[in-house]
């Protein structure tokens, strides 16, 4: 089994103790054992029960995306892709650093910067709303014993989750085996929690939705623009109806009856030679 550029991510079901409380079975020498027949000897990190391992790729595989590990009290982030918005986020997030060191590593910044995304807000809705780019990560929350992880809409980079036989629940960018279930975290989603955890929640269309969406957008904005440079026909007056009269207001009409006479305003509307409409106007009296 090849182990360039891989990691995953695995958290024990929790049980319950003849006290009614919950406590997680596996210990830290167990979840190592579990992890080791993924085969990906390389760095491993532990925390309450969960584990999060990382196989970097060799010198001689350089097309591979090298993942990238942050690991704080309480969370291990492992990230594999690229964050296009990472200087404006690097920015924001990791000012206070940049202010009191005058340099920032050069090292794991993408996934320094999902950590602190998460760790400030704990909503992964929030954080995944922050990030552009062609990813797909992990993070194990040792504090709420829970699992967040997403994709981003291109699908370029895999995310993949399951259960062990025991089910311990399994997150990785590649397919291991001995999975007693295993499902595709689909483009653009990410999956969050333990028990649940294999509810999808969509964030971001995929690619193609995003390319139908822009297809119709601009037809519609075509066939918008075509009706408003269409030439508008020109007005045909019917002869029939050349003139009209507009009875004069209340107020006219009791002046006009107290003089003993009625007065109504003739609009005539007519073409001249030139075709152009003229519009003549005057008074009738009617005694």
């Amino acid at each position: 089994m090849k182990s360039d550029g891989r990691f995953i991510c695995i958290l024990p079901p929790k049980a319950l103790d003849l006290h009614g409380g919950a406590h997680r079975e596996c210990n830290d020498a167990k979840v190592a054992r579990r992890l080791s027949q993924f085969h990906l000897n390389s760095q491993v990190w532990l925390s309450d029960g969960g584990g999060v391992a990382v196989s970097t790729p060799s010198a001689a595989t350089k097309t591979l995306v090298r993942p990238e590990v942050f690991v704080n009290d309480t969370l291990i982030v492992a990230f594999c892709g690229y964050l296009t918005n990472l200087e404006e986020l690097t920015t924001k997030m990791l000012y206070k650093e940049l202010c009191e060191v005058g340099y920032l590593p050069e090292r794991n910044l993408s996934a320094r910067v999902v950590g602190m995304l998460y760790a400030k807000t704990h909503d992964p809705s929030q954080v995944v709303a922050k990030l552009r780019g062609t990813f797909s990560f992990a993070v194990l929350d040792t504090e709420s014993v829970r699992v967040f992880a997403a994709r981003d809409n291109s699908g370029s980079m895999p995310l993949f989750q399951g259960r062990l036989p025991d089910g311990t629940l399994v997150v990785s960018n590649f397919t291991p085996e001995g999975l007693e279930m295993e499902e595709e975290v689909p483009s653009g989603h990410y999956i969050f929690g333990n028990r649940r955890a294999n509810v999808s929640h969509k964030f971001s269309p995929a690619l193609d939705e995003l390319q139908q969406a822009t297809t119709h957008a601009h037809s519609a904005a075509c066939h918008a623009l075509e009706g408003l440079c269409a030439k508008r026909k020109p007005l045909v007056l019917d002869p029939r109806a050349v003139s009209f009269t507009e009875v004069v207001s209340r107020a006219q009409k009791r002046k006009a009856f107290a003089k003993g006479r009625t007065e109504t305003a003739l609009l005539t509307i007519r073409r001249d030679s030139s075709g152009n409409i003229r519009c003549d106007s005057g008074n009738i009296r009617c005694d």
